[in-house]
């Protein structure tokens, strides 16, 4: 691997992104003041209605453009005498619109305002309607810098201090830049992550990306975030994750728009086996965190290169906590062969989420994912279910393959205020090994407790395949889907 290429890449990222900043803004003569904003734009109810109000001299022409209950919509906007109205049916929830318009004097439809709850972005508003209601939050900066101090606790790393510093920009001039420096102390080694989004074509949404890594890294992410990892390794001494040292880098295009995304990249990445390096938790110290799975370098270490692409389209009516809606995520990667390295594979995965609201404010949950890999794949590689995030009655990772099935489904019934139970069942294999050469379905039951919409949930399952199979508690403070 050749590193003087990322580090070109990266600094051509960098002077990119700069030129892109400065050329997107817009003359001021034809440019709304950013401190105006807050007077042009207001939302309220009126007569049991949300209703859109925009103010500005200039306009000719005004359109509610957003995503409401899980739309994309265009509402044309009237013009009252004073001001451009439009009226709409509502449910409580968090929103993202904005306000295009034209002008007497520009034919071209502009951007007034981008609203979203994603907080990546900038000069937004955060429309918030609950229990009749409105709350409506703006920010005003072009270019979002922030400096962010992070900390994640694993048996690896110990606690490791990450340093962040990230330029984020609006869609005006879409796009971002963000380098991050760390410390793991138990490895007593420092770590590091680059990454550019340089916007080509604005109006279609397509990126240049770039990454440049020397970190620790779990592939366990679609399971288990960091941030509840963390909690479970330092309140409860248990790490659900395994983990590799890797260094290496990732270029490719990305297609984007609000809920959808397209991507595909070149990867080159050496991978090392990680130890176990710290054993310590505020609760649960008589027993030990357990060996990282990939400890060895039979398997693992050694060089990948390979092209994968990826593919997003989120139909939910909200990405934080959705309540209706289906989405769909796509990924594959191809290694080695003629494009080098140590590993020569196949591997593709999918997964599909469907949220159906039923009477009575119930609703019914389903996730069903998929996996296959053809060739020598590295351990880290192959895939892994049982406990939390997949077969919630299983003991962890008590199956592995280089086939996978596993489905979720759970019926919500709403108790009172926040509360609410689950009764849910996990169904599901894991096969292509010496030792488990077919498919044979293995599935669980059980139920879930869940306060604000899933923010906190505590789920009793256990396996439905076995009379004396132990019942498993997990406590949850990320919703699975």
């Amino acid at each position: 691997m050749r590193f003087p290429l990322i580090s070109l890449i990266l600094v051509s990222a960098a002077l990119c992104l700069c030129a892109t900043a400065a050329f997107a803004h817009p003359a001021a003569d034809d440019s709304l003041d950013a401190g105006d904003h807050s007077k042009q734009v207001e939302v309220r109810f009126e007569e049991g209605r949300v209703v859109f109000h925009f103010a500005y001299d200039r306009a000719d022409e005004a359109v509610v453009s957003g995503r409401f209950d899980g739309r994309t919509v265009e509402w044309p906007m009237r013009f009252d005498g004073e001001r451009w109205t439009r009226r709409a049916e509502l449910d409580d929830g968090d929103y993202e619109f904005r306000i295009l318009f034209k002008t007497r004097d520009d034919e071209d439809w502009q951007e007034q305002e981008n609203v979203s709850f994603e907080y990546h972005e900038t000069a937004v508003y955060d429309l918030q309607i609950d229990s009749r209601a409105i709350k409506l939050f703006e920010k005003h900066s072009r270019h979002d810098r922030t400096t962010a101090l992070g900390f994640e606790y694993n048996r690896v790393e110990g606690l490791r201090t990450d340093l962040t510093i990230a330029i984020e920009q609006g869609r005006r001039n879409p796009g971002g830049f963000s380098w991050t420096q760390g410390y793991a102390p138990a490895q007593e080694r420092w770590s590091w992550k680059a990454r550019a989004d340089i916007p080509l074509f604005r109006p279609a949404g397509l990126f240049l990306t770039a990454t440049g890594y020397d970190r620790t890294v779990s592939h366990d992410t679609w399971t288990l975030s960091a941030d509840e990892n963390s909690a479970a390794a330092l309140f409860l001494h248990e790490d659900f994750r395994d983990y590799t040292l890797d260094r290496g880098f990732a270029t490719g295009l990305a297609l984007r728009s609000n809920d959808h995304e397209v991507s595909v990249r070149y990867r080159d990445v050496e991978s090392s086996p990680a130890g176990r390096n710290a054993n310590w938790s505020l609760f649960g110290n008589a027993k030990d965190f357990r060996p990282n799975l990939f400890a060895d370098s039979a398997g693992v270490e050694g060089e990948r290169r390979q092209v994968e692409g990826s593919v997003a389209l989120d139909f939910r009516n909200r990405k934080a906590r959705p309540t209706s809606g289906t989405a769909l995520w796509l990924e594959g990667e191809y290694a080695g062969h003629e494009l080098g390295g140590d590993f020569d594979y196949a591997r593709g995965t999918a997964e599909l989420r469907e949220i159906y609201q039923l009477g009575g404010w119930s609703a019914l949950r389903l996730r069903v994912m998929g996996g296959a890999i053809d060739g020598v794949a590295p351990l880290y590689r192959q895939f892994y279910i049982g406990g939390v995030g997949t077969l919630r009655g299983h003991r962890f990772k008590e199956l592995t393959g280089t086939r996978f099935v596993v489905a979720n489904i759970e019926y919500l019934v709403p108790l009172w205020d926040e509360m609410a139970i689950a009764f849910f069942t996990d169904l599901g294999d894991a096969w292509g090994t010496p030792a488990r050469t077919t498919f044979d379905v293995e599935s669980d039951m059980g139920i879930g407790l869940e306060v604000d919409d899933g923010a906190v949930r505590v789920d009793f399952a256990r396996r439905a395949d076995q009379s004396d199979a132990d019942l498993l508690v997990t406590l949850r403070i990320q919703r699975m889907f």
